[in-house]
């Protein structure tokens, strides 16, 4: 189940779709995804910690900044392609996050949307 992230300065939930919760949508960004998904220690299939990406480059990828994780993970990434990208692949099939909850469906669909739109640093 996604976890519930809350807007800054508000009591309601941010979206992780992009979009403002006002119906207006943008897509997934890679700060939403790096933020709210990847480097979260209350998302249970967050990728941080000991043996992963955050201290530390793990198979090329290093997470320990929003900048460095963009840099380092385009290598697993085919922008315009989701399903081509190694990423997506590895999370669908649950082999990553090593060790934690798989990420749900959902989450996947998010950085496939991100992927699908050119998985531009945003």
């Amino acid at each position: 189940m996604p976890v519930a992230v809350m807007d800054a300065g508000s009591d309601r939930p941010a979206a992780m779709d992009g979009s403002s919760g006002d119906g207006v949508t943008a897509g997934p960004t890679w700060s939403t995804i790096y933020g709210q998904m990847l480097v979260n220690a209350a998302y249970p299939s967050n990728c941080m910690g000991a043996n992963c990406h955050d201290p530390g480059t793990e198979k090329g990828i290093d997470l320990s900044t929003r900048e460095k994780g963009w840099s380092t993970i385009q290598h697993r990434l085919s922008p315009g392609k989701p399903d081509a990208s190694e990423l997506i692949e590895v999370l669908k099939n649950g082999s990553m996050p090593d060790g934690r909850p798989k990420m749900p469906a959902a989450d996947i669909d998010q950085i496939s949307a991100w992927i699908a739109a050119g998985a531009q640093d945003n």
